[in-house]
C-alpha cells in the first residue's frame, strides 16, 4: 500500500489499506497511534469522504473502542486533533454521518448509507458505550433489518434485555442470532462487512443463551437482585420441579458445548462454561 502512495499520494485505494492494517494492528498489539496519524493524514488531505463506505465505518468502530484516558496516559496523545478539533467521541459521530451521506458502487450494486448495516451496527456500539441502551436497540434492529446475517446485532439486542430481566425477549434474539449464524456463515467472505461476522466471538451468544437458561429458572423475580451469570437453579427463591430444572441444566449445558467447540474467544467466559 505504501508503494501505491509513493506514486501516487492521492490514491484512495493506498490510504484505505494502509489504514486498515493499522486496525489490525492496533487489534493484535493495542497501540492506536499508527491508525489516529493515518486518519487524521487523510483528513488532511480531504480525502476522508473518498475513503470506502466499510473502510469508514470500521475507523467508527475502532474510535467506539479507545479509551480516551488510555491513549492520554500511555502513549501521550491528545484526544483532541488539534487541527480538526475533534475528539473521540466527535470521531465516531462524525465517520458515521459520513456513512450515512454516502453511495458506492460495488461489484455492479450500489451501496446506499442510509441503508447500510455495519453503519447501524456500529452506531449502536457507539451509544451502548454512552450508556443510551433503548437507542442503541433501535440501531441493532435496523442493521438486522437491511442484512439479517447481521448476528452480532441480534446479540446486542438479546444483551439489553438480559439486562432488564426480560428473559424472555433476551432468549428470542439469543436464539435468532444462532439461527443467522449457523444459516449464513458458510457464505462469509462475500462481502467486506462479512469481517464482523468473522471476527465476533461466536461462542458468546450460546453462552449468554445458557447463562439466560440459568437465571430464568433460578426464580429471580425482583429486579433489585443483583444480576450475574453464574446463578445455580438450586439457589432460586422458589423451587422447580426436579425434571423441569433437570432438563433446563442439560440444555443449557448443550449450549455451552456448543460456544467451547466452535472457539468461545471470551477468558472469563471459557472459564465459566468450563466450570
Amino acid at each position: 500500500y505504501q508503494k501505491i502512495l509513493d506514486q501516487n499520494p492521492a490514491e484512495v485505494a493506498g490510504h484505505a489499506g494502509l489504514l486498515e492494517t493499522y486496525i489490525e494492528i492496533w487489534r493484535q498489539n493495542g497501540d492506536p497511534r499508527f491508525v489516529i496519524e493515518k486518519h487524521r493524514q487523510i483528513q488532511r488531505l480531504g480525502l476522508e469522504s473518498d475513503m470506502p463506505i466499510f473502510v469508514l465505518s470500521k475507523l467508527a468502530g475502532f474510535y467506539v473502542d479507545l479509551d480516551s484516558d488510555d491513549l492520554r496516559i500511555r502513549y501521550q496523545i491528545d484526544p483532541v486533533d488539534t487541527m480538526s478539533g475533534l475528539d473521540l467521541d466527535d470521531n465516531a459521530v462524525n465517520l458515521l454521518g459520513i456513512v450515512f451521506d454516502a453511495s458506492e458502487a460495488r461489484d455492479g450494486q450500489t451501496i446506499e448509507g442510509t441503508s447500510y448495516a455495519a453503519g447501524y451496527y456500529q452506531r449502536g456500539r457507539y451509544l451502548n458505550v454512552r450508556k443510551e441502551h433503548k437507542r442503541a436497540v433501535k440501531q441493532f434492529q435496523n442493521a438486522y433489518q437491511y442484512d439479517a446475517r447481521f448476528y452480532p446485532a441480534l446479540n446486542e439486542i438479546g444483551d439489553y434485555y438480559a439486562d432488564i430481566l426480560d428473559f424472555d425477549r433476551a432468549k428470542e434474539y439469543y436464539l435468532k442470532a444462532i439461527e443467522s449464524y449457523e444459516q449464513n456463515y458458510r457464505s462469509y467472505g462475500m462481502h467486506p462487512e462479512d469481517e464482523i461476522f468473522v471476527q465476533y466471538d461466536r461462542g458468546i451468544i450460546y453462552y449468554n443463551l445458557a447463562s439466560l437458561v440459568f437465571m430464568r429458572y433460578a426464580g429471580i423475580e425482583h429486579r433489585d437482585l443483583p444480576v450475574t451469570n453464574r446463578i445455580y437453579p438450586e439457589s432460586g427463591l422458589h423451587d422447580e420441579p426436579d425434571d423441569d430444572r433437570r432438563s433446563r441444566l442439560y440444555e443449557a449445558g448443550s449450549y455451552l458445548e456448543k460456544g467451547l467447540e466452535i472457539g468461545l474467544k471470551n477468558a472469563e467466559a471459557r472459564r465459566e462454561s468450563l466450570f
